[in-house]
């Protein structure tokens, strides 16, 4: 096995054998994947540039092996090509939560701090809709490289969570070595390192978390002084007591555990319609099996929030979700 080789096997076994009794862990693997397979793809672009190019000056016996590594290459990047999108619609369940208490329950789990001058300051209370086992595993990499740069003897780590406009904003801080300024705008690429024995996928990893989250992250740092690292995070752009959701669908199991789990989710849901009163919805739930669906599409032309159609074939105008749908499908798309 090559140097490299070892590398991502490392990396992959490590991820894996944290899930441990947290499944919701394997929520991160795709991510991984990603920047794997993004390298990847990118390096597949001039190799079949090169084989097609190859393929117009030669002949013969040339130009046949050239023909093969061409048709092998557009193969191999259209394989990968369609596992990267079909990763990228891998679920990532979003639930909302305090913030700031759901960061320093990240670090009471972190024994690593212990030693470390640890200042964590937070300003308002912030709700926000997160994958809580990808950013657990976020802040766990972004401390990883912090504990990693800190060269002097007092080790000092501050991590501010505040609001700025329409974002949550968690900022880490650290006094380690710094990074060099001509590499600030590459440290979040797949395989970017500057260590020896490194992959270079942590913070590649982290950058694809919070981008799948809407959000957004930036990097700042004074060679050998410190290093600043701020990640936006959407504040949840739905308020519960504003919204007003109706179910349209049988009474079955399903839609009754659903509508209990949505109760104490404190969202406002009713399931039979008042009359006349679509307008005064902001999302509309539609089954297939709802016996009065054709009736409710002829009058919900004006209707201007979300209509969520759960069914087997897509409706037009509607957020479409193919049975069986999930309850946190339903949830999620709620927001």
């Amino acid at each position: 096995m090559e140097k490299s080789e070892e590398l991502l096997f490392n990396e992959l076994k490590n991820l894996i054998s944290g899930i441990r009794g947290e499944p919701q862990t394997l929520y991160l693997l795709p991510e991984l994947i990603l920047s794997i397979i993004h390298k990847i793809n990118n390096k597949m672009t001039p190799l079949i540039g090169y084989a097609q190019l190859l393929m117009k000056i030669s002949e013969g016996n040339l130009q046949e092996k050239a023909t093969k590594i061409y048709n092998s290459g557009l193969l191999t990047s259209s394989i990968l090509s369609s596992l990267f999108e079909y990763l990228k619609s891998f679920p990532s369940p979003k639930f909302l939560c305090d913030l700031g208490e759901f960061v320093r329950e990240t670090l009471e789990r972190d024994q690593r701090l212990e030693n470390i001058n640890l200042k964590v300051l937070e300003g308002e209370k912030i709700q926000v809709p997160i994958n809580k086992a990808q950013m657990r595993e976020v802040i766990r990499r972004i401390i990883d490289n912090s504990l990693e740069a800190m060269d002097k003897p007092e080790k000092r780590l501050e991590i501010n969570i505040d609001k700025e406009e329409e974002n949550a904003v968690i900022e880490f801080w650290d006094n380690g070595e710094g990074i060099d300024k001509e590499n600030l705008t590459n440290i979040f690429e797949p395989f970017f390192t500057t260590k020896e024995g490194r992959l270079g996928l942590g913070l590649s990893f982290v950058h694809g978390v919070v981008k799948n989250h809407g959000g957004d992250i930036k990097a700042d740092s004074e060679k050998g002084e410190w290093t600043k690292i701020k990640i936006y995070l959407p504040i949840h752009p739905f308020d519960w007591k504003e919204g007003r959701i109706l179910l349209l669908a049988p009474e079955n199991d399903f839609y009754k555990i659903f509508f209990k789990v949505a109760e104490f989710e404190s969202i406002n849901i009713k399931w039979k319609p008042d009359e006349g009163e679509f307008g005064n919805y902001t999302h509309i739930i539609v089954d297939e099996e709802y016996k009065g669906r054709d009736e409710f599409f002829r009058s919900a032309n004006k209707f201007k929030g979300k209509i969520i159609y759960v069914g087997n074939e897509k409706r037009e105008g509607t957020i479409f979700l193919r049975k069986p749908a999930t309850i946190v499908q339903l949830l999620l798309n709620l927001y």
